[in-house]
């Protein structure tokens, strides 16, 4: 779908769905600004992720996916510098986007 915002210009920053890694795994180096977080459990067990900044403070503390469900979280515009994520079992597919 096209960037329905016509006055702005579209995300450039976009992890696509992707696996996310068991151990905290660094996103980005620069300084992001967050429309939206999104986690996509498709295994029969609950896992816990978690988004933090460089510096270490939470962008998203550790949340429950449960089994076979979702989880999301949008911004507007949230700035964070240095993203890292984490879950807590293999299966857990995420996408952060917004502006870089």
């Amino acid at each position: 779908m096209a960037w329905p915002f016509l006055t702005s210009p579209a995300p450039n920053y976009d992890t696509g769905l992707v696996a996310v890694p068991t151990t905290l795994t660094q996103l980005t180096v620069g300084s992001p600004w967050l429309l939206e977080i999104d986690f996509a459990n498709p295994t029969s067990a609950l896992i816990t992720a978690k988004v933090v900044n460089a510096a270490g403070d939470e962008i998203i503390p550790t949340v429950e996916v449960p089994a076979n469900g979702d989880f999301q979280r949008s911004y507007s515009f949230k700035q964070a510098v240095g993203l890292k994520w984490q879950a807590s079992a293999s299966g857990l597919k995420g996408q952060i986007w917004g502006y870089i």
